[in-house]
C-alpha cells in the first residue's frame, strides 16, 4: 500500500493470547520489534505471540513502531 511503511496485525487467540504480525518496507526493521516481544522473523516480516490481552499489546507495540519510523 502506497504510503505505508510498517503494518501491524493483531489477532486475539481463543486462549486470550495475542498473535502479532509485523511487516515493513526494506528500510525498517520489524524483526527487532518482534524480538522485544518474544518473537522473531526477518527484517521486513516478523511476528510474536504474547500471553497479554490484545489491548495491552496494541498499547505497547504501536508506539514502539512509531518510534522506529522516527
Amino acid at each position: 500500500v502506497d504510503g505505508v511503511d510498517i503494518a501491524l496485525l493483531f489477532r486475539e487467540q481463543r486462549d486470550g493470547a495475542t498473535k502479532m504480525a509485523l511487516r515493513s518496507r526494506p528500510r525498517h526493521d520489524v524483526n527487532a520489534l518482534a524480538r522485544a516481544h518474544g518473537g522473531g522473523g526477518h527484517r521486513n516480516a516478523a511476528g510474536a505471540v504474547s500471553a497479554r490481552p490484545m489491548a495491552e499489546c496494541v498499547a505497547r507495540l504501536v508506539p514502539e513502531a512509531a518510534a522506529v519510523l522516527g
